[in-house]
């Protein structure tokens, strides 16, 4: 991964975790972390979010 996308994944990262700190039931916002996760070859803790994301979206 190139670097400048590397620091605007990181970037996504913080605001991303930013907004799950108010709200961590929304199931877009864990399937984001999980997308960016992925992107940082963190497929243990990607898969993780996106479990997360499919466990909020089953509770609308």
């Amino acid at each position: 991964m190139p670097l400048e996308n590397l620091e605007t994944t990181k970037e996504h990262w913080s605001v991303n975790d930013e907004a799950l700190d108010i709200d961590n039931e929304d199931a877009e916002l864990w399937f984001n972390r999980g997308e960016v996760l992925k992107e940082l070859k963190r497929y243990d803790d990607s898969l993780d979010s996106f479990n997360k994301a499919l466990n909020a979206r089953t509770r609308l």
